[in-house]
């Protein structure tokens, strides 16, 4: 800015001496001694001026000289375009001029400024080192490796060593008005439709590298998942995060459960099948299942280890009596696993003992189609529930 002012005095001081020259001497109050003009009065200039029209001017080149464009201005033009304006309001220059890469110092120590001196780039200068970088992406095809920016922003935080401290490299601080009609959105970043490129992966905003404790901070703010806006996750209660589905919050996670909020179905594998040996749900912990369910042939004698959670029991002989089977040990506190009698079998006993607590036998009755549900309590299974179609 010290260039400028500088640039502005040396412009005015040319200005007022073509005034003295130009004016001439033909009032009472001019005196002509050796060839100089000497002008003790005021010159009224009644004719308009414009900056194509100047009101002073070097004989023949009407276009480049001093007028006035308003009341209380005073303006210099060349070749009709008017080139500074001085008024109260102080010194305005309508063309700065080429500075050729020269720096364009704005403080008065001489570390802030503004350079091109690289091709199409400009570089912003903060306490004597370049902080933002403007460029374009150079060359219209690429055939090597290239990295560029369009917009960088180049710092170091500063060495904190007390107080509760805040430093981000851009902050968008809006004002909002209070608006009365319309279909109306603001925006702190909006990032545009772009054409695709099968070449290309094109990704709106991507985290670089690794080092940041937090990729993405949302502060319980919404996250809007869908166009229609109705689709979303938020964090905004403390400790639980809910996901809005059509306008509604039909899921939501606490620290310790899982709420669906209007009647959810839940479909394991494939569609319409609650388990399959394909897919399915495994859960751990307290209550433990394993997906899928086996058929396991049987005769008197054997003895079932559960693989899955479902377990179909086929009586593999010929004979009408009823198979007695006994169960293995368990060693999963909180396993589960329900078991059924295949309809083309024959009945099935399962025996109570060291390795299961049923109060009694269980009877299978393969022509009813019962299920028993039988829970391991870490040593030994236990019966939790039995069904029988009768």
């Amino acid at each position: 800015m010290k260039n400028l002012t500088r640039i502005g005095a040396a412009i005015l001081l040319a200005l007022l001496a073509m005034l003295a020259l130009l004016a001439g001497c033909r009032a009472p109050e001019c005196a002509e001694t050796q060839g100089v003009s000497h002008i003790t009065g005021p010159i009224d200039l009644t004719a308009s001026s414009t900056a194509a029209a100047v009101a002073l001017y070097m004989e023949g080149d009407s276009d480049t000289g001093l007028y006035r464009s308003a009341a209380n201005n005073l303006d210099f033009s060349t070749g009709g375009t008017n080139r500074l304006n001085l008024s109260s309001s102080g010194l305005v220059f309508s063309v700065i001029g080429d500075l050729n890469g020269q720096k364009l110092d704005l403080d008065a120590d001489g570390d802030t400024s503004i350079t091109a001196d690289t091709d199409d780039q400009v570089d912003w200068e903060l306490g004597g080192a370049d902080v933002f970088v403007m460029k374009d992406f150079g060359a219209s095809t690429v055939t090597t490796d290239t990295t560029e920016y369009l917009f960088e922003i180049l710092d170091t935080t500063n060495v904190m060593t007390a107080g509760t401290n805040s430093l981000a490299a851009l902050n968008i601080d809006l004002g909002i008005g209070n608006s009365t009609a319309g279909t109306n959105s603001v925006y702190g970043i909006l990032i545009d439709n772009i054409s695709q490129d099968a070449q290309n992966t094109e990704t709106a905003i991507a985290l670089g590298g690794t080092g940041w404790d937090v990729g993405f901070d949302v502060a319980g703010n919404v996250i809007d998942l869908d166009a229609d806006n109705d689709t979303s996750i938020t964090a905004d209660t403390d400790d639980q995060v809910d996901f809005e589905i059509s306008g509604a919050d039909e899921w939501v996670f606490g620290a310790d459960q899982l709420d669906a909020t209007d009647g959810q179905i839940v479909n394991i594998g494939a569609a319409g099948t609650d388990f399959t040996t394909a897919g399915g749900l495994t859960l751990a912990g307290p209550f433990s299942m394993s997906p899928g369910a086996s058929d396991t042939a049987v005769v008197s004698g054997t003895t079932l280890t559960p693989v899955t959670s479902m377990l179909v029991i086929t009586a593999t002989s010929t004979m009408t009596a009823t198979h007695n089977v006994t169960m293995a040990s368990c060693s999963v506190a909180g396993q589960f696993v329900a078991l059924t009698c295949n309809s083309g079998s024959s009945d099935i006993t399962i025996s109570e003992g060291s390795t299961l607590e049923a109060g009694g036998a269980i009877a299978l009755d393969a022509s009813e189609e019962d299920v028993v549900l039988l829970m391991c309590n870490g040593t030994k299974w236990l019966k939790a529930a039995a069904f029988a179609d009768n």
